[in-house]
């Protein structure tokens, strides 16, 4: 990890503690796709800035992109979400999921659209109401990486 990453995980992790915060609870229902409803529930809100608090449920379809960025892992089957973790804003979503099969093996990655719920996913979401987060095209990595700025107060 570099410490430009280390520095972002702080500075989430500090804006978290002195910020004013919505939370924010949700259970999505069997068919919903993971991804889709997320940005589209944080665009309905008009969300600036907002991490992942917590996210327990099942999935009857996975997508995930994989480390390379080229590879991707796609399985119709059960699979109990273990963690989803990341960001969101007006820009897109960034998260990572973790899920588990019945052997308890364990896939993670980038979440992809076409996650699909099996029975539940119960989400808390911490809006951070003092910033907003924007995605720029970043050269040195070729993606649209995360931009924190403060609101004005």
């Amino acid at each position: 990890m570099s410490a430009v990453q280390l520095l972002n995980i702080v500075i989430i992790f500090i804006v978290a503690l002195v910020s004013n915060t919505v939370i924010h609870a949700l259970r999505l229902s069997p068919g919903d796709d993971l991804k889709s409803v997320l940005t589209e529930y944080c665009k309905q809100r008009q969300i600036a800035a907002a991490t992942i608090v917590s996210c327990v449920g099942s999935l009857s379809k996975l997508h995930l992109r994989l480390a390379s960025a080229t590879k991707f892992l796609q399985r119709n089957a059960l699979f109990e979400i273990v963690s989803l973790v990341g960001t969101l804003s007006p820009d897109g979503v960034h998260l990572h999921l973790s899920v588990a099969d019945d052997s308890g093996t364990v896939w993670g990655g980038h979440l992809m659209e076409g996650n699909i719920v099996h029975t539940t996913a119960e989400i808390i979401i911490m809006e951070l109401m003092d910033y907003q987060f924007q995605r720029v095209f970043d050269a040195a990595t070729g993606y649209k990486e995360l931009l924190i700025c403060a609101n004005e107060v």
